[in-house]
């Protein structure tokens, strides 16, 4: 009782970027989590960001109940990372303390700059020593604050921020369509590229790659002689001439869009793509040596870069790994997705919102610890008053339950009752008659009956004569009573024979 009612009826997984913010929402049908909207603002890259990420996330949550939804936010900057650490075996207060310093090798942080939670995995013994296997997640303190003041700004309380690491962890299931042992997922976003690297469904690595959808845009944007003359691309031209070209198989001297050629176009884009398969090429080879970890089988692709036409094509070619584009819809039912409209297209861009979304309750949370009580106590508020009208539903129903069933109980007594009564009148009425056949029934012995006449007969009264007819027995007589009327003694006479 207690997981249903501490639930709200609709949870939100945000994920706010710079070039876009994605909204997820879920709304429990039937006792488990459906998919019912997503939502995508583009952000203007000549705006101000944090005043266009604001407006972004004000227009989203139009028409959103807040009191029914939860809000989960997954929070990233370039000093937000995971990490699996090990720790010796130490009370639990002491634990975030002792993270804070070993996550100083990590990030360029001290320890009150840092946002830090964790969760412990097991606990292990070396040599004969317990230790604690941990896993953290980190972010800048100045981060988490920029995302709670955009969130306060649209009016919305979050209940959880995590890293995207976890977020993409709880739809790893959805992104492959074959269970491999290691497998790994880079997210390119506008300004950020994040390799995740999962053994088992674990996370158990994650690093910054210097190459985003930025690095892409802003190379194009160098200028290029041609036969056409001189020329430069604007942000926005090459913006929509990456979207809509990619990156070419060949060059040749084909114009695009009037302003460059498609041998020119490779020229700008490939270095970036070979850039970023020299880095995601260590990020497995640290892994494997200083980590320990298994050989990766599999690269997913996700984020607004992923769809850059020809990067998987590349990067399959230069790693000699399988290279996918992420589906974070394939674990749903056909139903759900056919109902969202055309941002279905665009899945590989809501993997971290629909994440996040699924988070569970004891997830890694960065939000501070204040509110983080302060949500708890919510919850708790609402559990035990949920509970409390429960108990009272429960007991006037059970009191209206057992006002019916009296009432029904009293009708049969009632009936009962009636029905008792007339059988006892019955009863009387056979009883009755029973004794009068009994009566009638009886043999009459007329000696022992003149008998007890003779000794009735008064003294004022002479019988003359008498005969039965019939079994009826006549009396004939004369009264002499000099001082006492006739028709009083004859009275008296029959009174006694009565």
């Amino acid at each position: 009782m207690n997981k249903f009612f501490a639930k709200k009826n609709k949870i939100i997984g945000l994920d706010i970027g710079n070039s876009s913010v994605k909204l997820a929402e879920f709304a429990y049908r039937e006792g488990k989590l459906a998919l019912v909207r997503l939502k995508l603002q583009e952000i203007d890259l000549r705006q101000d960001l944090q005043k266009a990420q604001s407006e972004a996330l004000k227009n989203l949550f139009q028409g959103v109940n807040l009191k029914e939804t939860q809000i989960n936010a997954a929070i990233n900057c370039p000093r937000t990372c995971t990490r699996i650490l090990t720790v010796p075996h130490m009370p639990k207060p002491e634990i975030p303390k002792t993270l804070k310093w070993e996550v100083r090798n990590f990030v360029s942080l001290t320890p009150e700059e840092m946002a830090l939670d964790y969760k412990i995995l097991r606990e292990e013994t070396e040599k004969g020593v317990k230790k604690l296997k941990v896993t953290v997640a980190c972010s800048a303190q100045k981060t988490v604050d920029r995302y709670l003041d955009l969130l306060h700004q649209a009016g919305v309380q979050p209940a959880l921020f995590t890293q995207p690491g976890f977020a993409i962890k709880n739809i790893l299931r959805n992104l492959s369509a074959e269970r491999v042992e290691s497998i790994a997922v880079l997210d390119i976003g506008y300004n950020l590229s994040e390799l995740f690297i999962f053994q088992n469904n674990e996370l158990v690595f994650n690093r910054k790659l210097p190459v985003a959808g930025r690095n892409f845009t802003q190379d194009m944007g160098q200028a290029l002689t041609s036969a056409l003359g001189k020329t430069q691309l604007s942000l926005a031209e090459a913006e929509e001439i990456k979207k809509k070209y990619g990156i070419p198989s060949s060059g040749t001297a084909e114009v695009l869009e009037g302003k460059v050629t498609s041998a020119q176009l490779l020229s700008l884009l490939r270095p970036n793509v070979e850039k970023l398969a020299v880095e995601i090429e260590r990020s497995f080879d640290f892994y494997q040596e200083k980590e320990q970890g298994t050989k990766v089988e599999r690269l997913i692709l996700l984020g607004g870069g992923s769809k850059l036409g020809g990067l998987m094509e590349n990067l399959a070619e230069s790693l000699d790994l399988p290279v996918e584009l992420g589906n974070p819809f394939r674990g749903f039912e056909k139903e759900e997705i056919s109902l969202l409209g055309d941002e279905a297209n665009y899945a590989h861009r809501f993997a971290q919102a629909i994440g996040v979304a699924l988070s569970p309750a004891h997830a890694v949370n960065l939000l501070p610890v204040e509110i983080k009580e302060q949500t708890r106590l919510l919850v708790e508020r609402s559990t035990l008053k949920a509970a409390v009208t429960a108990v009272i539903v429960i007991l006037i129903l059970t009191y209206v339950g057992m006002r019916i069933r009296l009432g029904v109980y009293n009708k049969r007594i009632a009936v009962s009752q009636f029905e008792l009564n007339t059988l006892a009148l019955q009863t009387e009425e056979v009883t009755k008659q029973a004794f009068l056949a009994r009566v009638l029934q009886q043999r009459i012995y007329w000696s022992d009956a003149l008998k007890e006449i003779a000794n009735l007969i008064p003294k004022q009264i002479r019988l003359t004569g008498m005969h039965i007819h019939k079994q009826v027995l006549n009396l004939k007589g004369e009264i002499k009573s000099p001082g006492l009327p006739e028709e009083k003694v004859l009275t008296e006479f029959m009174s006694i024979l009565e």
